[in-house]
């Protein structure tokens, strides 16, 4: 029983290393064999952390301005004398201009607002979803294959 087992690793390994050894290097411009394999993908869950932490920054940046922009709209339209709104009132306006300019104003800082608000929510959330996940994928336990020219053979690690 021994026997079949060794043998069932061996070849386990064998074919895991002879399949890896056709994947091409994760990390763009790094060479193939200037590191092992693991130190690959860490350095690629690595970049991948970075560039999904500037994500959730900027979705939080358009968040902010987002959140800004709808509460300054909304206190514009807000400001308007009732009797602009009412289609009925008949008397003219005193100041027309000025509530037309004030109106069309509210309306596109809210439309802005609203904007930037829903993409600044999506951003920052699939951003802090990824930066988690890839952080978790570097500090568990790992295996890796080691294929290069001189070193071949499994790298087991675990972070604590």
């Amino acid at each position: 029983m021994k026997k079949k087992a060794w043998f069932f690793l061996i070849f386990m390994v064998l074919a895991v290393n002879s399949v890896t050894g056709q994947v091409e290097s994760p990390v763009i411009g790094q060479s193939e064999y200037s590191a092992t394999g693991q130190d690959k993908y860490r350095q690629l869950y690595k970049n991948k952390i970075i560039t999904y932490t500037k994500m959730r920054r900027n979705g939080l940046v358009m968040t902010g301005f987002g959140a800004g922009s709808l509460i300054a709209g909304t206190v514009l339209l807000a400001t308007i004398p009732s009797e602009y709104w009412n289609a009925n009132y008949g008397y003219p306006i005193p100041n027309q201009d000025k509530y037309d300019l004030q109106a069309a104003e509210g309306v596109i800082f809210s439309a802005l607002g609203i904007g930037l608000l829903a993409g600044g929510i999506t951003l920052s959330s699939i951003g802090n979803y990824k930066v988690k996940s890839y952080r978790h994928k570097l500090d568990n336990l790992s295996l890796g294959v080691i294929c290069a020219p001189n070193r071949q053979g499994l790298s087991l690690t675990y972070r604590f």
